[in-house]
C-alpha cells in the first residue's frame, strides 16, 4: 500500500503516461466495438419473402417449402397471423411489407382461407396463396377461398397441401429471379436436376421391367 503511494508520488509522470495509454486503448476498443456493430448490422440480410401461416398447425405442411427457399438462398421471415382471429394484426402486417423491403408474400391457410386475400388487399406485392388441407373437406374449401378472388385483388393460388407449398417456394424464386442473375441460374440448375431425376427413375423402371 505505502510502496504504491510512494511510487505514485515519486513517478507522477509515469503514472500520467500509463493512465493516458490505458484511456487511449479504452477509447479505441469502444470505437472498434461500435464500428463492429455497424459493420455487422450493415450486412444483415433483410427478408425478401414473407411467409404467413394462419396457425401453428400449418407449419408441418410448409416445412419442405422453407427448405426450398433456404436452398435457393432466399432470405425469408415466417409469422403466424390469422385473417379471422387477428384481423387487425394481419392488416397492419400487410401494410408494412413493402416499406420493409419484402418483395413477395406466401400466405398459407386452411378451411375458410381468407389470409392470402386479406394480405393481397393491403399491398401491391405479389401474393402466393397455399391452401392447407386441414379441414374435413381436405383443402377443397381452402382452395376455393384462396382462388376465388374479386377482380383487381389477385392471388396466385397453388395446389393443396405440401406440393402446393413447394411450388409456392419455386414461384417466389422465379419472381425474385427477374432481377437476380445468381438466383436465376440456381433455378435453371434446379430444373435440370428435376429432369435428371425423371431420367433416373425411368432407367430404374426399365431395368426392373427388363429383369
Amino acid at each position: 500500500m505505502y510502496r504504491i503511494l510512494l511510487d505514485i508520488i515519486d513517478k507522477p509522470r509515469r503514472l500520467t503516461v500509463a493512465v493516458s495509454v490505458h484511456y487511449y486503448y479504452m477509447i479505441q476498443y469502444a470505437r472498434g466495438f461500435v464500428t463492429g456493430i455497424r459493420q455487422r448490422s450493415f450486412f444483415v440480410a433483410l427478408p425478401k419473402a414473407a411467409v404467413v401461416i394462419g396457425s401453428d398447425s400449418d407449419y408441418p405442411v410448409i416445412a419442405d417449402m422453407l427448405k426450398i427457399l433456404k436452398d435457393f438462398g432466399i432470405e425469408y421471415e415466417i409469422v403466424i397471423s390469422s385473417a379471422h382471429r387477428s384481423p387487425a394484426r394481419t392488416h397492419q402486417y400487410a401494410k408494412k411489407l413493402e416499406s420493409r423491403g419484402v418483395e413477395v408474400v406466401i400466405a398459407c391457410a386452411g378451411a375458410a382461407a381468407h389470409l392470402a386475400g386479406v394480405i393481397a388487399s393491403e399491398t401491391i406485392l405479389p401474393v402466393i396463396g397455399v391452401p392447407i388441407d386441414s379441414s374435413p373437406l381436405k383443402g377443397i374449401d381452402a382452395l376455393l377461398s384462396t382462388s376465388m378472388m374479386p377482380a383487381g385483388i389477385p392471388v396466385a393460388t397453388m395446389g393443396i397441401g405440401k406440393s402446393g407449398a413447394n411450388n409456392a417456394a419455386v414461384l417466389a424464386a422465379q419472381i425474385l429471379a427477374r432481377k437476380d442473375g445468381d438466383l436465376a441460374e440456381k433455378l435453371r440448375n434446379y430444373k435440370k436436376r428435376l429432369a435428371r431425376g425423371v431420367e433416373k427413375k425411368d432407367a430404374e423402371l426399365q431395368k426392373t421391367l427388363n429383369g
